[in-house]
Parts: C-alpha cells; sequence; structure tokens
C-alpha cells in the first residue's frame, strides 16, 4: 500500500476519523461535518481522486477488503467509518482490541455484509422479515427447484457481495433458474413479497436509544438500483409507526452505536418486513441534506464526537432523484448538463443538484442525486409530484466528454 503521508521524519500523527472508501457517502461526510475538520480526516481508497479526496488532508492508498491494507490505515485513525461495509471485518476486529472505535462496531459490520447472516440474526431476534432458504451453491438450487420446491416468482440473492442490483435476481419462471451465476457459492432463495409500497427509514443509535428521520417511499430502476423517492410516504401514521418501531427495534438489535439504512416492504395487507440493512449512511437519506436541520451525514460525525443526538428528526417534505448513468453512455469521461427549466429550479432554491465528482460515468452507475423541496400546498397531489420526477430526470443529463 502507498501511503501518502507528507510528514516524513515527524511523530506519527493520529487523525480523529478514517473513512473506509473514498466514495459518495465518504464525500459527503467530510463534506458535511461540522465537529471534525479537513486535516482531521483521512480515507482509504484505491483511487487517490476519489470523490472524498478534496475533502479530506490525506488519501492512503490501499484496498478496503485487505486486511493489512486497513490494519495499517486503522491504526492511524481513533475512530473508523464505512463509505461501503465491503471492508475486511477481521482487520477490523483486531483494531477494535487496539482500542480504535468503529462504527458500527465490527461484529455488526459482519453481519450486515452477508446476507445470509442478515437473515439468520433477524430470524434469531424475532424481527419480521422475508422468509429464505440457504443454498451453498447453484446446483443445489437446480435440485431444489426440478423438485418443485419454491414457488414462482422467488428471489435470488448471493450472500456476499451484492449492492445496487448486483447479487440480486427475480426468478419467474424454471427456464430462469439458469440465470443464476455457476460460481454463486453460499446465497439464498427468498420468498418474492407483493408489496404495495418499498419504505427506507434512517436510524442513528446512541447509547442503546434510536433516533430515526422520517420514512421515505422508494421506487426503484429495472436494474433494482433506487430511482427517486418522495417523503413524506403516503401511508397512513399507523403503517408508518409500525415501520419506525421495527426499524428502531432491528437497529438496537445489535448492540451498536451507528447510523443504519432500514430497508422495509409493505405488503397490501398491511404487514411491515425487514428487507435488509446497511451498516452506515444511506442513498435513502440524501434529501436529510436540505430537508432535516441535521443531516445523516452530520449526525455521524457528531456521533463520533459523542455528542447528543436531536430528539426531533423531522424532515420538510421532499423528493431525492439519483442521477445515474444512462445505458447509451459510451465513454468514461462526462459531465452533468442542466436543462432551462432545471436551471431556473436551482436559482429559485426549489432544487439542490449534487455531481459526486466520480472519475467516470458508466450505465446505472449513481453521479449525484438532486433533492426537490415539496410547497406545503403540493403535498399528496401525486399527478404533480410525478411531473416534478420526470422534469428533473429529463432535465439532468449525463453526457459522455471525449478528452482526447
Amino acid at each position: 500500500m502507498e501511503l501518502n503521508t507528507g510528514f516524513a521524519g515527524q511523530p506519527k500523527k493520529v487523525y480523529e476519523l478514517g473513512l473506509l472508501g473514498g466514495g459518495q457517502l465518504a464525500r459527503m461526510i467530510a463534506m458535511y461535518s461540522v465537529v471534525f475538520s479537513k486535516d482531521q480526516m483521512i480515507v482509504l481508497d484505491e483511487s487517490r481522486d476519489c470523490p472524498a479526496a478534496n475533502y479530506c488532508e490525506t488519501i492512503f492508498e490501499g484496498n478496503i477488503r485487505n486486511y493489512d491494507d486497513v490494519l495499517s490505515f486503522g491504526r492511524k485513525s481513533k475512530a473508523l467509518v464505512l463509505d461501503c461495509e465491503w471492508v475486511n471485518v477481521d482487520a477490523l476486529s483486531k483494531l477494535e482490541n487496539e482500542g480504535v472505535t468503529i462504527y458500527p462496531n465490527a461484529e455488526t459490520i459482519g453481519i450486515l455484509q452477508n446476507k445470509l447472516r442478515q437473515k439468520e440474526f433477524y430470524r434469531e431476534k424475532d424481527i419480521p422479515a422475508t422468509g429464505f432458504t440457504r443454498y451453498e451453491n447453484r446446483d443445489e438450487i437446480l435440485q431444489a427447484t426440478n423438485r418443485d420446491l419454491h414457488k414462482y416468482p422467488f428471489v435470488w440473492k448471493s450472500a456476499s457481495g451484492g449492492y445496487d442490483g448486483k447479487g440480486v435476481q427475480i426468478i419467474r419462471n424454471k427456464s430462469q433458474v439458469t440465470n443464476i451465476p455457476a460460481d454463486c457459492g453460499a446465497c439464498m432463495i427468498e420468498e418474492f413479497v407483493e408489496h404495495k409500497k418499498e419504505i427506507a427509514v434512517i436510524v442513528v443509535i446512541q447509547n442503546n436509544f434510536a433516533h430515526t428521520y422520517s420514512p421515505v417511499e422508494m421506487q426503484f430502476t429495472q436494474h433494482n438500483t433506487l430511482d427517486y423517492q418522495f417523503n413524506p410516504t403516503t401511508l397512513d401514521p399507523e403503517t408508518q409507526e409500525k415501520i419506525m418501531d421495527i426499524a428502531r427495534r432491528s437497529a438496537l438489535a445489535f448492540g451498536s452505536n451507528g447510523v443504519f439504512g432500514v430497508e422495509l416492504f409493505v405488503t397490501p395487507s398491511g404487514e411491515v418486513l425487514i428487507n435488509e440493512i446497511s451498516p452506515r449512511v444511506h442513498n435513502s437519506g440524501h434529501h436529510t441534506i436540505e430537508a432535516n436541520t441535521v443531516s445523516q451525514f452530520r449526525m455521524m460525525t457528531d456521533l463520533m464526537a459523542r455528542i447528543s443526538v436531536p430528539l426531533s428528526l423531522e424532515s420538510k417534505p421532499s423528493i431525492m432523484i439519483n442521477i445515474l448513468g444512462p445505458e447509451d453512455i459510451y465513454n468514461g469521461n462526462y459531465r452533468v448538463d442542466c436543462s432551462a427549466d432545471v436551471m431556473k429550479m436551482i436559482q429559485d432554491g426549489e432544487i439542490f443538484v449534487h455531481d459526486y465528482r466520480k472519475e467516470s460515468a458508466r450505465p446505472n452507475r449513481k453521479i449525484g442525486h438532486a433533492t426537490y423541496l415539496i410547497p406545503k400546498e403540493r403535498i399528496g397531489d401525486q399527478e404533480w409530484l410525478d411531473s416534478i420526477v420526470i422534469a428533473v430526470k429529463n432535465g439532468l443529463k449525463i453526457v459522455s466528454v471525449n478528452l482526447d
């Protein structure tokens, strides 16, 4: 691992905060921190040009999956937080034993980076979740489906490594079973849930007390990537309280401080089921930058600084829209073009556009997001809200740039 220390011959500096991964989440944690300044934060990433690079003093070049890289980096920080959960947990456990604080703790990360362990944890803690069956490889699934042990459609999920639609497939009939990767390894077949709504809640755990942001209502692309979301949800107050209760209970079950992204299904009959939980700030909480007094990103660093979390985290009504790489993107270099309509929304303070400054664009990759603050008189006007989504999606275009 190449270390950009910048202070040869001086005593080794120990930083307040180390960011494991330098993607858009790390960028926004560093951007919106109030308690930690740029010279108190460092990043571990394979690229010096990662999105978080401009907001931290030093980029330490290395791989968050590599034991030695994580261990060496972690020893330079008092505390560590995740940009991405696919980090070497053995190194995190070693660092915890050496006194480094990790948010959330290594045990929790180990459970949540493995979808099978997640499901087994929910079952053990009596948390309502979708039913599942464990398999060790695709051959076992083929044998099970040949014996008609599963009803179609069902959801195949890889135990580890899946995110933004990767490692997940909806299998609608027997002919599609062979679409499951032959080398998939440990995985699960999950019951397909006919759901009325797909909901997310950001939960902040501090000293065994759970604080929740308002639930948001999510819409996904055909690739199972979050496309856009509405806040508030249109669900009735009783169902919303049930959602927040299950989200709080599930996050508290891990017994660790941290910020958690909790995704849930609401069925047509009103049943609420956990889908999955992320052990970090989450895409569904990006609207909190403009829609809340304290964003999920500032909350993360305030939590690490042991500043008391506000009791009320209610949000202003908003729409959050992901800016995704189009299917026809042909060159890694890009720019984000705004239409005249979107530029007027920006000038009028109606919408806030965030470009993550990634090194390259590719189809379905998250390049940025936009948050539109909904006027009070338009809350519940679904036709108008849908028209805003269309206008913003049409007005923010990712365009390939040829640098030759």
